[in-house]
């Protein structure tokens, strides 16, 4: 399906809108121009550009126009330099897969939930009409088993509510297990065929998650040592 689309071969921008200190340095000069010029000449198609919440809403349902801003200038850079992207949510109202995090309660509250719905619904009104070049990851990892059958209704409602607005856009979805590729079998049936089930995989974690300043699996005396 995306590979079709031409999404076969695709870079992570972690640190920027995301996992960071949220500064304005950080927001603003992490990642630019040059890297995405970078990430093409490498021979990529793709980016994935992972986005936290708090940087597009405030707590009171409004929408921040300077966090949308950077995604805008993000998705003209790909224009420019003729990459796809994914626009993956990592962190929501209420919830994050870091250790380390204290967003919680999500599963359990519908009004974080509604959060959640009212984000990907401006995403969907702001950047449906890229369907050929971008698609959209609801979020980044589910956690624990238990949290199953709450993320399958979400997942749906929210499908359900991107779909309004952005009828063609393909949309990524994992299962629990930090979207482990076994436990895809247990989610429901597709939305619809522009709904895609994908994994993650961390094998080794020594490797993959060498410099996370968020997991507590690697001892500190063990990262960037592979012998």
């Amino acid at each position: 399906m995306l590979k079709d689309l031409g999404f076969r071969k695709g870079i992570n921008l972690g640190g920027w809108l995301s996992q960071c200190d949220y500064s304005e340095d950080r927001l603003k000069n992490f990642i630019v121009e040059k890297d995405f010029k970078q990430v093409a000449d490498w021979g990529f198609d793709h980016v994935r550009i992972p986005v936290d919440y708090n940087i597009f809403q405030h707590e009171d349902d409004s929408f921040i126009e300077e966090g949308f801003a950077l995604l805008d200038n993000a998705f003209a850079l790909c224009d420019k330099y003729k990459l796809k992207a994914v626009l993956d949510l990592h962190k929501t109202a209420g919830y994050s897969f870091d250790e380390l995090e204290t967003e919680e309660g999500f599963f359990e509250s519908e009004r974080y939930q509604e959060r959640f719905y009212l984000l990907w619904e401006e995403f969907a009104k702001r950047y449906g009409d890229r369907s050929d070049r971008t698609a959209f990851e609801l979020l980044n990892e589910v956690t624990d088993e238990a949290y199953l059958d709450t993320w399958k209704r979400v997942a749906a409602e929210c499908c359900r509510r991107i779909r309004v607005y952005a009828p063609e856009t393909y949309i990524l979805i994992g299962s629990f297990h930090n979207n482990g590729v076994e436990e895809v079998q247990y989610l429901d049936a597709p939305y619809d065929d522009k709904v895609i089930y994908n994994f993650h995989c961390y094998d080794p974690l020594l490797f993959t998650h060498q410099g996370a300043y968020w997991t507590e699996r690697i001892k500190p005396e063990e990262r960037y040592s592979f012998e």
